[in-house]
């Protein structure tokens, strides 16, 4: 375009100068007049390079946008790859953790030895005490003193076989001591004995084998628990420093029988049944019959603390009902029988609870048939009542106490309705681990009428004693 502007240019000065070659101005103002063509060529031009400029830029900044657009996608995969770069090396890293832990799962696990299935256990009871026996005309009595005493001990070896079935054997040792003198039942005084000699009594108080179905049923057979004083003890918590109102002093139930025993829970309920022979795991005798007891009971938490209740029952002829000579040629036996009722209140570190029964043919250890000689015997009564509470100061230091009213013989076998038996204790527990518990203990015992030592005159006496209870356990 350039080439051909110039060309036409050239021609038309040619032309002017020969038409006016005298005429300066005139050739001057022609020169002009042809020339002028030439501005708006060249203005076009300028603006096609400014618009070929523009586009170069709109092509450039096109093109750094697509570059940026380019660096993002870029980073964003060199992102994702040090991202599963890493997980790589974490999965390589715990790689032989893995396979270690599936190849161990792959190799046959070892039978357990007898060792590893077994549970060793133990419990001795003991204290260290000063006595004080009074009678109502006579003073200090046996057995008034000091003495360090063994009351119980425990040992218990529990055999798992598989996931259902389990054995127990449990012996129970005590030091038959005879005092004379002693307030019937008294801690000092075993009654019972076998033998009118200090020695040792070695019992099996539980050898049983079991068979936990699931939850709600578990079947022991042979020696084990019964239902209620096991359950009463764990409620009160100070086996150790005192028995349960059932069998503190006098007894009208037994912590162990030979039987059939079932037990079992479901959600807060929880059960317990055994039919058992009836005089107790010292004397696993055969009788005509077999003793029932139960107990139903529930643990129920609120948002104002834990409380359990619980009802039980007892009904048979305690191992007594054996054969004999009877008035008439017949044998007519009367049944011992003892309802229970329990409540026990805790939270946090308060508990308050209490236990009360009554009961009738309890005395010397059952009424064994409806006669002394041509004589009848009607049913014999007893009811007690048991309040208990405690308060755990620290972790290692709690501070107890218990009261017990019990009339043993309300009528009729030795009719002397006036026959009472009061007792309490306090005491400070500490309990440094938690296998060994070791209290400061004051303990009150007053008995009237007929339970009072028989002695002549005698028609009330007081036990006081003051010493250190403990328990050690595993």
């Amino acid at each position: 375009m350039k080439f051909k502007s110039s060309l036409y240019c050239g021609v038309a000065v040619m032309a002017a100068m020969a038409l006016a070659a005298g005429a300066a101005d005139a050739a001057t103002a022609k020169k002009k007049r042809v020339a002028a063509p030439a501005a708006p060529s060249e203005l076009s031009l300028l603006r096609d390079q400014v618009a070929a400029l523009q586009a170069k830029v709109e092509q450039l900044s096109s093109a750094q946008s697509k570059a940026a657009e380019d660096a993002n996608a870029l980073q964003t995969n060199q992102d994702a790859l040090a991202t599963s770069l890493i997980a790589q090396s974490e999965g390589i890293n715990t790689m032989p953790t893995k396979i270690q832990k599936d190849v161990l799962a792959a190799v046959p696990k070892p039978k357990p030895s007898w060792a590893d299935t077994t549970t060793v256990t133990g419990r001795m009871y003991y204290n260290i005490s000063n006595v004080q026996q009074k009678t109502s005309n006579q003073g200090k009595i046996a057995p008034t003193g000091n003495a360090f005493e063994i009351k119980r001990f425990y040992l218990g070896v529990d055999h798992k076989f598989n996931d259902m079935f389990s054995a127990n054997l449990t012996t129970d040792a005590r030091y038959n001591n005879v005092e004379k003198g002693g307030l019937t039942g008294t801690s000092t005084s075993n009654a019972g004995s076998n033998s009118g000699v200090n020695d040792v009594q070695l019992y099996i108080k539980k050898a049983y084998l079991q068979a936990k179905i699931n939850d709600y049923m578990t079947v022991r057979v042979g020696a084990a628990d019964m239902p209620w004083i096991p359950f009463a003890e764990e409620q009160y918590g100070y086996r150790f420093v005192d028995k349960t109102v059932t069998e503190n002093r006098f007894t009208v139930a037994n912590s162990a029988d030979w039987g059939v025993h079932a037990l079992g829970k479901y959600s807060y309920f929880s059960y317990a049944v055994a039919i058992v022979n009836g005089a107790g795991y010292r004397n696993p005798s055969r009788s005509a019959g077999l003793d029932v007891e139960g107990r139903l009971s529930a643990t129920v938490p609120t948002a104002y603390g834990t409380f359990t209740g619980a009802i039980g029952g007892y009904s048979g002829k305690l191992g007594k009902e054996q054969q004999q000579i009877a008035p008439a040629g017949s044998n007519v036996f009367n049944t011992a029988q003892r309802a229970d009722f329990l409540l026990n209140y805790t939270n946090g570190p308060v508990r308050v609870g209490g236990e009360y029964f009554t009961a009738k043919n309890w005395a010397n250890n059952g009424v064994t048939t409806n006669f002394t000689g041509n004589t009848k015997v009607n049913a014999d009564k007893s009811e007690g009542t048991s309040v208990w509470g405690s308060y755990q100061v620290t972790p290692m230091v709690s501070v107890f106490g218990k009261s017990e009213f019990v009339q043993p013989n309300k009528a009729v076998l030795f009719p002397n309705a006036s026959k009472k038996d009061r007792f309490f204790n306090v005491g400070v527990n500490f309990e440094p681990v938690k296998i060994v518990d070791l209290a400061l203990v004051y303990k009150h015992y007053k008995t009237t009428g007929n339970n009072a030592p028989a002695i002549t005159g005698v028609t009330s006496a007081t036990y006081d004693e003051v010493g250190l209870y403990g328990q050690l356990r595993w």
